[in-house]
């Protein structure tokens, strides 16, 4: 089962040495930590209260009774070295401790007491209880794609075109010449030819239009899941 085993130590020193020597006999260091009078501790690289770590570690067999005389022996300028080991293993840890000059947390307290400190021995312990927080996210459903393409479709048109020809007769005359008909030409006459060919031009017309818009709808959907309750139960002990 596991525990946490909890030593005062009057110097930090004291305290850093006996989790080194922990660690020499296998227990990580992610499993102790060393928290002085600032109320700040490290425990695997991070740093946190040590009166929140011991709410994290509730319930795995810290002595909730001593928790005012660890306070108090903080508040005086002491080191704490917490350890989180296996119930087989507490008395290997003690040792260490004790190695180390760990404080005899009750004699202290003793000492405190008889020289008129009165621990709070009032312990808050949480009920908790889980409650439910439904949210909402937006996930794809399918949808449209949508394309468009142009082709070319042959078309014909009738179209009339006029074309102008020079058609050159000559008729028989019998008149008397005039001065002017024996006059040479000073230039000469030029008569134009012309024709019709079609001119193709283009023009696009909008001729339908395709409207696509989202339309949203609502629907209510029953979510179940579980939550959880921590109660306390208090039973005298015999």
């Amino acid at each position: 089962m596991a525990m946490i085993v909890t030593g005062l130590f009057d110097e930090q020193q004291q305290a850093m040495q006996a989790q080194a020597a922990l660690q020499r006999i296998g227990i990580p260091a992610n499993q102790t930590s060393v928290t002085n009078q600032s109320g700040t501790g490290t425990t695997a690289g991070t740093e946190q209260g040590w009166w929140e770590q011991l709410k994290d570690m509730f319930g795995i067999g810290m002595h909730q009774e001593d928790v005012p005389y660890y306070q108090e022996g903080l508040r005086r300028g002491g080191t704490l070295l917490t350890v989180q080991t296996d119930e087989n293993r507490e008395q290997e840890v003690a040792g260490i401790f004790a190695d180390h000059n760990a404080v005899d947390i009750d004699t202290r307290a003793k000492e405190w007491k008889s020289a008129g400190w009165k621990p709070d021995e009032k312990i808050a312990i949480p009920v908790v209880e889980e409650e439910l927080a439904i949210g909402k996210r937006v996930v794809r459903r399918g949808g449209l794609r949508i394309y468009t393409s142009v082709k070319e479709t042959p078309v014909e048109e009738n179209v009339a075109l006029r074309e102008e020809h020079v058609e050159v007769t000559r008729r028989p005359a019998s008149r008397t010449a005039t001065a002017s008909d024996l006059q040479p030409l000073d230039t000469p006459i030029d008569i134009t030819e012309t024709a019709e060919e079609p001119v193709v031009s283009k023009q696009a017309k909008v001729v339908e239009e395709v409207v696509v818009q989202k339309e949203a709808t609502e629907r209510t959907e029953k979510v179940k899941d579980t939550v959880r309750r921590k109660d306390v139960d208090v039973k005298r002990a015999s």
